[in-house]
């Protein structure tokens, strides 16, 4: 009898934990395509325009030698006429002291003072410094999370840091003139982060580049490629010719990737370079073919200047 008990018990808690997870599901798929139809009608006027931009990627899977710490993460360093922004924090997964990012800063140079901006596309450990700090929905640059007083520090989501100036960009926001955040973006989340939260959150940045066009630089490109360039030609209303960073197809094969090609090479874009932190040699290598013009090998310490 007590057997039969602590099995139906078992079989209720199984029962109702499926429910909950499958009611979440539905609610996080009606959220993604809400906010796909939301942004149909909404235009942010006037962005201004940057004359220069380049990237540097600053923490990166491929590095240009083995003076810069790589892995499984991303962060860039984005130039333009006016601002310097940093776009997510990489990954220091053993809280080394300083963290890989902190480190390939201090090789190339680079201080956070002459940083004006920080942006997280979403809160995954590879983006946020590790998972030490995303399972305590944190930030931070280095194995502390360090003073980022005097720059404006943009979220998709809520996340914790003594840093008080703080936006959560729930919709577009101008970040710098000719630099828009095109907003937070549902998706649903990969497994197995989609057991515990099925619901993300990622913010992509445009950047309007003076008489070209548009660029866009993505942490990883979650609510997917069409997504994403559908919601900037809304949004900005121009024309996007490039795409940089992260797009997770992960070892898709060639006839995976051709729809995605294909709606890319509709735009005749100048400027394509996918993150080998989350698409593989073989991805890349398709990409390069498909656009041999245009590609650029995304490689930490390796500069990528606007053509």
């Amino acid at each position: 009898m007590k057997k039969k008990v602590v099995f139906l018990a078992v079989l209720l808690l199984t029962l109702t934990l499926a429910v909950g997870f499958a009611v979440r599901y539905v609610w996080a798929l009606h959220q993604v395509r809400q906010s796909n139809q939301a942004v149909t009608n909404f235009n942010l006027a006037d962005i201004g325009s940057t004359s220069s931009f380049s990237i540097l990627p600053l923490f990166e899977a491929w590095s240009k030698n083995d003076d810069f710490p790589g892995g499984h993460g991303l962060s860039y360093l984005l130039t333009t006429d006016t601002a310097i922004i940093l776009l997510d924090l990489g990954n220091n997964e053993n809280r080394s002291d300083p963290s890989p990012l902190k480190k390939n800063m201090q090789t190339l140079g680079i201080s956070f003072a002459t940083i004006d901006s920080v942006v997280v596309s979403h809160n995954h450990p590879d983006h946020v410094g590790g998972s030490y700090w995303w399972l305590r929905g944190a930030f931070a640059a280095d194995n502390q999370q360090q003073e980022l007083s005097g720059m404006t520090v943009y979220l998709p989501e809520t996340m914790k840091h003594p840093q008080t100036d703080t936006v959560i960009a729930t919709t577009p926001t101008l970040i710098a003139p000719g630099v828009v955040s095109l907003g937070a973006q549902p998706y649903i989340e990969p497994f197995p982060q989609r057991v515990l939260q099925p619901l993300g959150w990622e913010q992509a940045l445009a950047i309007n580049v003076k008489d070209k066009g548009v660029i866009l630089v993505m942490g990883c490109g979650h609510p997917t490629l069409e997504t994403v360039v559908q919601r900037a030609e809304t949004i900005v209303d121009e024309p996007v010719i490039g795409v940089v960073g992260g797009l997770h197809y992960l070892n898709a094969d060639a006839d995976d990737l051709a729809p995605h090609i294909e709606f890319l090479q509709r735009r005749n874009p100048v400027l394509v370079a996918l993150s080998p932190h989350d698409s593989s040699g073989s991805v890349l290598q398709t990409f390069a073919a498909a656009f041999p013009d245009a590609y650029r090998y995304i490689v930490t310490g390796q500069e990528i200047v606007m053509p």
